[in-house]
């Protein structure tokens, strides 16, 4: 966001822990804080689970239900 820019934002799938949770003008939806709840509306940073998708992490772990 700019300097001055008061408009809220929605980081999307993010880690129980992560950083987002911390900031002024973020709206952080862990899996505790259903990220299918989320109405839209605002900017969205996304952090999709990549295990199910991408070629690099298949081998890791197999996405949840």
């Amino acid at each position: 966001m700019r300097l001055g820019d008061e408009r809220t934002i929605a980081a999307l799938c993010v880690a129980p822990n992560s950083g987002y949770k911390q900031m002024a003008g973020v709206e952080a939806y862990d899996m505790a804080r259903d990220v299918r709840t989320f109405a839209g509306g605002m900017p969205v940073v996304a952090h999709p689970p990549c295990r199910a998708w991408s070629a690099y992490t298949a081998h890791q772990a197999k996405p949840q239900p």
